[in-house]
């Protein structure tokens, strides 16, 4: 239960919790290296809504429409919170300096036609979706010589920020990144 002036434990994850995910008043999703996205509503009288995935979420992030969730460890998956149906996201890479490395932050680009990943390597990556197949385009932004640790656009704005593992913050703004 939540009431305004004391917080409360309304549950938890059989693990750490990697992803928080705001989506409305009183509505949230946590994904955790339990392998679980948990649906919560505060003062709602039904229980969570747990579902299982074959993989714990290193990074996760919400479509515009909030239609479906990304989640990452080191491939992409797509999750639909109408139907609550997941499936690995196949996707091509368009550029050979591209390497497999586990996502450690994600965001959907504002226009909702694609998302940005920050990887554990270093790089900095755009998918672009296909709306004629069902497929991605995986495109190298930038390879830094740190984790990158988050991913976010300035509210409003095409400006992407990026803080890196050594304390480096870039930037960079929508032309600027293919």
């Amino acid at each position: 239960t939540w009431d305004s002036h004391h917080a409360q434990r309304i549950g938890m994850h059989g693990a750490s919790i990697t992803s928080i995910i705001p989506m409305g008043p009183q509505h949230f999703i946590s994904c955790g290296r339990d392998q679980q996205i948990i649906q919560w509503r505060l003062n709602s009288p039904f229980p969570p809504v747990n579902t299982n995935l074959p993989v714990w979420a290193r990074a996760a992030c919400l479509s515009p429409d909030h239609q479906f969730l990304m989640i990452f460890d080191e491939y992409p998956y797509r999750f639909d919170l109408n139907t609550g149906d997941y499936k690995f996201q196949v996707y091509t890479r368009k550029n050979r300096k591209i390497s497999n490395s586990m996502v450690r932050s994600a965001v959907f680009a504002p226009d909702g036609t694609s998302f940005i990943t920050g990887h554990y390597n270093g790089q900095l990556a755009r998918f672009e979706f296909n709306p004629k197949q069902d497929v991605l385009s995986k495109f190298l932004i930038s390879h830094y010589p740190a984790p990158v640790q988050e991913v976010h656009f300035l509210p409003g704005e095409s400006i992407l920020v990026s803080g890196l593992g050594n304390g480096t913050i870039h930037f960079l703004e929508g032309p600027d990144y293919p």
